[in-house]
């Protein structure tokens, strides 16, 4: 199983153990209706205040007019009494209102007026609050680096106070951010300095197994195995010896699930069989998820009737006592089981029913995302059933709420431009109207001049206000003029970016959908086994080309690819594409972060996908252990050049091997490539091990 396919399988388990946030107030359910009681009674201003900030925050979720409302009556109230501090929690209930809209201007705009108002009065932890209110509302705006700024401005007031587990929770709280947001390597930014602290005594002991958990969490997710090994074999160390067991099952699970993935299943079992001991000592505590994670181990051994039961007894456990989401969950899981195994009627069932239950929940995003991956998941019961006009139509729903998905995100940005931009034309239009108070002001006053100097130059004073109000009128038209201008370029830039994102997307739809028939022609004929490889090199070269596309489409950068991403996409496709070869193949890569433009982008993404299908096909004829292919990705200053090398521990080319002459399609298209770039392509000796390709190019255009 793939490394991308083994983090899909994990995904009902991962999330609940990995971020378990030990920070912020819990949520609790707040009796509406005796508290909007209470407000009919005659109460001091404290209680009153409370218990209107109390009724918006539980109308937060569920009505905005309501929330705003009472929030309203809040800051109604801080005006009637003077209270500063009623008015600043007023003011940070209105930032949570439009920030849950995500009217993220207007979020700013309060939260911003609360922070001044606790710098004002002095009140230290408001100011912080403000902070990191500021911090999340432009980090939801997608301005990284003003979230990014506002986060260290307030970790900055926190670090200003004593408490070593205050300044803890603070830096958690901003990292968890960024978790959500997928964004490990600024998350790990604000967790590694708390590594320091680590030999404090007043650190709670919670604390220190948690952020333990977190950064072995993230170094999972970025793909360092071996540093994740560390810091969740040390989350098992301090949970045991302090009697954390909750931590303890958490910590085990988490670590179950990176020797899965580095292909120990071995090792993963019995840490769940130790986990699961645990658990019944501690009321069952986290046991449908260990049973869950026994299942997997087992189906990673091949033990299908093993994991089945366990799988079996997870779905039972989760009916008894778990919430619906936990339910359909626990039944998606077990689909997904059935469909890996070719159980293909029981998988669809189950995912048919987890369909029809998700639809049903409240959180539509959620829903979306979800209903995706299962109509992905049918598309392969159909394929494998030789269903393939069902396949490919549960394939085009899986996109078609990819892509709404996607859509939404683009409107809602979009909204907010809007809103930003009637905002900012409103500020213009104050402006306009205090420059015509100002020039009214100044005409009344050479009015009263005028009949003052009547008597000794009236013909004068009459020919200056001519000439005033000639240049005023002038001045007037000419800003008019370049107003409307600019909004005309504003309007018609928008347009332009929103047609060429529809462009980048319509192209990668195609492509998927061409590579997706060649899939079906693949299925719906017998050929012989070079016909099939042909077909899945041609699958692997359009996934080369649309995943550029897709991240083009996907970034506010239409012209340029990010080298990382599009890298890291590109090889757990293949990685994907091969999973049959039976081959335990490991990839190491050092690819340096920058962007390259699209028409380099192309041939690079073929280039390279060519090497490493020549790799992963030809290097390793016999398993090995040690099976290595590695990648090596660097631009030269403004990105005018770049050096690539393809290189494995295989078998090595057999003596005598001349490029030039090879018969080999794929070398003839990379060596083409090459000549097109105007490049170098050189096949370097590696000591009598494996093979190396070392590519180098100087190339004007990219830059």
């Amino acid at each position: 199983m793939t490394l991308a396919k083994k983090r899909t399988f994990l995904k009902c388990l991962v999330p609940f153990l990995l971020f378990i946030i030990p920070i912020g107030l819990q949520a609790q359910s707040i009796p509406i209706d005796s508290i909007k009681k209470t407000l009919k009674l005659k109460l001091a201003d404290t209680v009153r205040a409370n218990n209107l900030e109390k009724l918006s925050i539980a109308y937060t979720k569920k009505n905005t007019d309501s929330a705003l409302f009472f929030a309203q009556q809040l800051m109604d109230l801080s005006a009637k009494r003077n209270n500063v501090d009623f008015r600043i929690r007023a003011l940070f209930q209105f930032g949570h209102i439009y920030r849950k809209e995500k009217n993220y201007p207007l979020a700013i705009q309060k939260d911003s007026l609360a922070g001044l108002l606790a710098r004002k009065i002095g009140d230290t932890e408001n100011e912080e609050n403000s902070l990191m209110y500021l911090a999340l509302s432009h980090l939801g705006n997608d301005d990284q680096s003003l979230a990014f700024d506002y986060f260290n401005r307030a970790l900055s007031v926190k670090e200003s106070y004593k408490n070593t587990n205050e300044q803890v929770i603070a830096h958690m709280k901003v990292a968890s951010q960024y978790l959500d947001l997928q964004k490990y390597d600024i998350a790990l930014k604000f967790l590694l300095p708390l590594l320091e602290k680590m030999d404090n005594k007043d650190l709670s002991v919670i604390f220190k197994i948690r952020l333990y958990n977190w950064i072995g969490g993230i170094y999972k997710e970025i793909g360092e195995l071996e540093k994740s090994i560390t810091f969740f074999e040390k989350v098992i160390h301090l949970s045991r010896k302090e009697s954390q067991y909750r931590e303890l099952i958490i910590g085990s699970l988490n670590l179950a699930g990176v020797f899965r993935i580095s292909g120990d299943s071995e090792k993963a079992l019995k840490l769940a069989f130790d986990a699961l001991d645990v658990s019944r000592e501690q009321n069952h505590l986290f046991e449908q998820n260990i049973l869950k994670s026994i299942g997997y181990s087992y189906s990673e051994l091949k033990e299908y009737d093993n994991a089945e039961g366990y799988f079996l007894q997870a779905a039972e456990l989760v009916k008894k006592d778990g919430t619906v989401y936990d339910i359909i969950n626990a039944d998606c899981s077990l689909g997904e089981f059935y469909v890996k195994v070719g159980k293909f009627d029981k998988g669809k069932r189950l995912l048919e029913k987890s369909k029809e239950d998700f639809s049903k929940l409240d959180n539509l995003r959620k829903s979306k995302n979800l209903i995706s991956q299962i109509y992905k998941s049918l598309s392969k019961i159909d394929s494998g059933r030789n269903d393939y006009k069902s396949s490919l139509y549960h394939y085009k729903k899986h996109i078609e709420l990819k892509d709404s998905i996607a859509l939404d995100e683009q409107k809602q940005e979009i909204a907010n431009l809007e809103i930003a931009y009637e905002s900012d034309k409103k500020d213009r239009e104050i402006r306009l109207l205090s420059t015509k108070n100002e020039v009214q002001r100044l005409k009344a006053g050479q009015d009263r001049n005028l009949r003052i100097g009547l008597a000794i130059g009236g013909a004068l004073a009459l020919l200056l206000l001519g000439v005033t109000y000639s240049k005023y009128r002038a001045k007037k038209r000419a800003l008019t003029t370049i107003a409307e201008q600019k909004t005309a370029i504003e309007e018609k830039s928008r347009e332009n970016e929103m047609l060429v994102r529809e462009i980048h997307h319509r192209v990668k739809n195609n492509l998927q959908i061409t590579s997706s028939l060649l899939n079906a022609h693949a299925h719906s004929s017998k050929h012989d086994a070079r016909v099939d490889e042909i077909i899945q090199e041609s699958q692997n070269r359009i996934r080369s080309m649309a995943l550029i596309h897709q991240n083009l489409y996907s970034s506010n950068n239409f012209s340029k690819v990010e080298t990382t991403n599009y890298f890291n996409d590109l090889i757990d496709n293949l990685r994907e594409s091969y999973v049959d070869e039976n081959k335990n193949v490991r990839f190491e890569s050092d690819i340096q972060p920058g962007e390259i433009k699209m028409d380099l982008a192309v041939p690079l993404g073929l280039m390279l996908n060519e090497l490493v299908t020549n790799a992963f096909k030809y290097a390793f004829r016999e398993p090995r252990v040690d099976a290595t292919i590695t990648i090596d990705f660097k631009m030269g200053q403004e990105g005018k050049s770049f050096d690539l090398k393809v290189s494995d521990n295989g078998s090595g080319m057999p003596d005598g091997f001349d490029m030039d002459a090879s018969g080999s399609f794929g070398l003839q298209m990379v060596r083409g490539l090459v000549v097109q770039l105007k490049g170098n392509i050189v096949l370097e000796k590696t000591n009598g091990q494996g093979t190396c390709f070392h590519i180098s190019v100087n190339y004007p255009k990219a830059a």
